[in-house]
């Protein structure tokens, strides 16, 4: 398995040294760019977005999932972990204090429901679309490409 981390100028640093620490070097390689400007590199079987979308606005979300599909190899699939929240955004009430936080603390953060994840997946054109429950509170949604 071999796996790319993909992130902003001053954090992919950090991730080398922790990945050399870690006795990683070699599997995983580093590719600098910020997703919400930038083409993501393609050729992948996964792409794993953690704690990622609540830092950005709706649309943001929606262009960064469309990215992803254009990147993954067919029958590649995406992971998105986060607060999942219900579709009244009452639950899991882990998540809806987690989206009072994004709203003080970033210009458009929010948590998402699960439906509003799914919709830009379906958009995107990834099928299988399903929910998995962590025992954290946190969930994954899953898409594949065909």
């Amino acid at each position: 398995m071999k796996a790319v981390v993909f992130d902003l100028p001053n954090v992919v640093p950090i991730s080398k040294k922790i990945v050399k620490q870690e006795g990683f070097s070699g599997k995983i390689d580093h590719n600098t760019g910020d997703y919400t400007t930038d083409e993501l590199p393609k050729g992948f079987d996964l792409i794993f977005l953690s704690a990622i979308i609540h830092s950005n606005s709706y649309e943001t979300n929606r262009k960064l999932v469309r990215k992803c599909f254009d990147s993954l190899n067919s029958n590649g699939r995406i992971v998105i972990q986060d607060w999942v929240l219900n579709d009244a955004k009452t639950k899991p009430p882990q998540g809806t204090v987690f989206s009072i936080n994004m709203l003080v603390g970033t210009e458009e953060g929010d948590c998402y429901s699960e439906n509003e994840i799914k919709s830009w997946y379906e958009n995107a054109g990834f099928t299988d679309v399903h929910k998995v429950d962590l025992d954290s509170g946190l969930a994954q949604m899953i898409g594949v490409k065909k």
